[in-house]
């Protein structure tokens, strides 16, 4: 009997394993794990069996959904393919579920009258599933299942599990009468731990719902709130979580300030005197907390999250805390942090420029910035010792610095930066530059940039320099690379030649770009579309010759 059982051990690591692959979006990945639910027999071990009834009960439930749409194995029950059983007595809670996904109706009803009278976990996602079935024989006897379980179901198990796949499928044309239902019972007070559950489950949608429902409520608390918004993986979670958490520091500091208003006004000199002590402590406590949580929420990856935290300190009056964001690497926060100080008198550009006067080391992409932003033309001359820090973050926003503020360029400089191609980021930015002053370099400068020896950025770069030049040259340089050996330069130029010639722009070749175009004209009408290659020599002016009609 030991023997038998170390046999079936390793089927619930398998099980768990073919869930995250499914999860990965594979569809010959679902097809393998509705095979091996299939082979689960009835006679696995009771405890074997246990432990994949937990796995299969809480899978997300895109995996259920993500094997029903495998076809492969849907059709197995049909004449002509693999032979499988009605489902009967003898088949296996796994099994059952799977041959609840077929594509026949009669086999689905069958699998979910039995899977409505078993008592297992992993039949509540399956039934929640099917009570959103097209067919209304299905759909009635996983429904009338459904309501069974619920009535009985006094620690909130069953609506736990069954909750996520009803918000999954919600937008379904038969969704909406589980969701409706599932949303019904969490309200009521009893299955508020089911609220406790959700919050942890795999399902974004169901932890959506219940951080939803927590809010509604005010049951969801500040800190908890703080920990959603620098933990969840959901930036829907992260977002409302912000803003209530946001909304309870600021109203804690204003129900104290209250509070302590009242308490003093009705009181003597001496009372006053003997409780300020008390009532103060009391007071900056709450509000050290309070900005305390808003802090914390300034170390988000979000900055919709810092936005909200933003403006509760502000609220607060917390000053040197919006101070610090003035050299956040997102330009929505700088800028909300500006905002909020320039009531103080503060000379933001010399703030920037004291940032980056010290230690290089210490400079940070988001005071490179904010000089970019508020900056004059005289800060142009720091780009140069930005130049060589160690940070390639840094170095693109010095590029960008000598974009918007400096009154000229070192077009030698830039090319210099692309032909070297350190860091492919710097690379591209160094290009954008080039691109937004207008730089103009010879073109044989720039058909040095596509030789095939070179790295794909710098190729990349000279591509779009070339074809920046005006319509002529778009159209000539793209003909001329469709050919090109490597895919990433050939499939840009094919996509910008056809979005040129869908715009139907004005180009009239002469010199350099007529003879690339009378060199590769040819070689285009065989790589484009017959439409799109008459449209290209209507465009340029050179009508395809009678011989090569001919031929």
């Amino acid at each position: 009997m030991t023997d038998e059982t170390d046999s079936f051990r390793p089927l619930p690591g398998a099980v768990r394993g073919a869930i995250r692959r499914v999860l990965a979006g594979a569809a010959a990945e679902a097809d393998g794990a509705g095979r091996m639910l299939l082979d689960v027999a009835v006679g696995t071990p009771e405890a074997v069996l246990g432990d994949v009834d937990v796995i299969l009960a809480r899978a997300d439930p895109r995996f259920w959904v993500a094997l029903e749409d495998v076809r492969e194995w849907l059709r197995w029950e049909e004449p002509g393919s693999i032979a499988r059983p009605w489902p009967t007595d003898a088949d296996s809670v796994p099994a059952l579920c799977v041959k609840a996904l077929f594509s026949s109706g009669p086999v689905r009803e069958q699998a979910v009258l039995l899977l409505g009278d078993s008592v297992s976990l992993a039949a509540l996602p399956v039934l929640a599933l099917r009570a959103a079935d097209w067919v209304p024989q299905v759909r009635d006897v996983a429904r009338d299942a459904i309501i069974r379980r619920l009535r009985v179901d006094a620690d909130g198990t069953a609506l736990a599990l069954i909750a996520p796949m009803a918000l999954r499928l919600a937008r379904r044309r038969q969704g909406h009468w589980l969701v409706e239902l599932v949303t019904t019972r969490i309200a009521e007070s009893r299955h508020a731990h089911v609220l406790e559950q959700m919050l942890t489950s795999p399902s974004q949608l169901a932890r959506r719902a219940a951080y939803r429902a927590l809010i509604h409520t005010g049951a969801l608390g500040a800190e908890r709130a703080v920990q959603a918004t620098l933990h969840d993986a959901d930036i829907m979670i992260r977002a409302c979580c912000a803003e209530y958490a946001a909304r309870l520091a600021v109203e804690a500091n204003v129900e104290t300030n209250s509070e302590t208003d009242v308490e003093t006004n009705g009181e003597t000199d001496v009372e006053t005197n003997g409780e300020t002590d008390v009532e103060t402590n009391g007071e900056t406590d709450v509000e050290t907390d309070s900005a305390k949580l808003m802090r914390r929420m300034l170390g988000s990856s979000s900055p919709l999250v810092r936005v909200e935290a933003l403006g509760a300190l502000n609220r607060l009056g917390e000053l040197d805390a919006i101070r610090s964001s003035l050299a956040d690497r997102s330009s929505l926060i700088r800028g909300t942090a500006r905002f909020y100080l320039k009531s103080q008198g503060i000379d933001f550009a010399a703030y920037y420029r004291e940032l980056l006067s010290g230690d290089l080391d210490t400079v940070t992409p988001g005071a490179v910035a904010g000089l970019s932003e508020c900056g004059t033309a005289e800060d142009a001359g720091m780009v140069g010792r930005l130049l060589s820090h160690r940070r390639v973050k840094v170095r693109v926003e010095a590029l960008r610095l000598l974009q918007s503020r400096a009154r000229a360029i070192d077009t030698e400089q830039l090319l210099a930066m692309i032909e070297a191609n350190e860091f492919p980021a710097v690379t591209r930015q160094a290009t954008v530059v080039l691109l937004a002053r207008g730089a103009r370099i010879e073109p044989d400068r720039l058909f040095g940039l596509l030789d095939t020896a070179r790295p794909t950025p710098v190729r990349l770069a000279g591509w779009r320099l070339l074809t920046a030049r005006d319509s002529a040259w778009r159209l000539a340089v793209n003909a001329m690379l469709l050919a090109d050996p490597e895919d990433a330069i050939a499939g840009r130029a094919l996509n910008d030649l056809v979005s040129a010639l869908e715009r139907q722009i004005y180009a009239k070749p002469a010199g350099r770009t007529a003879e690339l175009l009378a060199a590769h004209l040819a070689n285009a009408d065989r790589m484009l579309s017959a439409k799109t290659a008459q449209l290209l020599r209507f465009i340029v002016g050179m009508p395809q010759a009678v011989s090569e009609i001919d031929s």
